[in-house]
Parts: structure tokens; C-alpha cells; sequence
């Protein structure tokens, strides 16, 4: 592989991995132990974005909502007050 296609290929793997981050999955850690026995503290999980809401990266906007939460659904929020933290 020449030069221009290596930095080709970069370009468009870092392209895929933060469109994907942004838009499709963001793994978390879990903190606790509340989800017990289900979760239990560290496990590394995934959470979908679009399984509830559309919004716009990095914000809090809604563009359209897609279903409501049911019961047994774990829902990743973070909350108001608490700015990055997601729980």
C-alpha cells in the first residue's frame, strides 16, 4: 500500500468509528451495584441511541422521538445537574 492510501484508509476509519459513536452506540461502565443481579458493578455494557429518541450529537436536542421506554427496558440518561455523568 502506498502512502495516500494508508492516510485514505485512516481518515476513513476514524470517519466510520466517530460517526458511529455519535449517531449509532456508546458503551458505559456500570457504577453500581442498583442493576443487581442483572448488572453488577464494571460490567462494560451498550447502549443504543436511536431506541428511544433522535438527537442531535452533542446536545440534548430532540429531533423526533421514537418509542417510549417499557417496563424492563435500562435506560442510560445523564442528568441535568450532573452534566457528563451518565447513569
Amino acid at each position: 500500500m502506498n502512502r495516500r492510501m494508508m492516510i485514505n484508509l485512516f481518515v476513513i476509519a476514524t470517519a466510520s468509528a466517530l460517526f458511529v459513536r455519535l449517531f449509532v452506540v456508546e458503551n458505559y461502565r456500570i457504577a453500581s451495584n442498583s442493576m443487581f443481579p442483572n448488572l453488577k458493578t464494571g460490567e462494560l455494557i451498550f447502549v443504543a441511541k436511536s431506541a428511544f429518541s433522535i438527537k442531535l450529537p452533542l446536545s440534548s436536542y430532540e429531533v423526533f422521538k421514537v418509542a417510549r421506554p417499557k417496563r424492563s427496558d435500562i435506560v442510560a440518561f445523564s442528568l441535568p445537574q450532573k452534566g457528563e455523568t451518565t447513569h
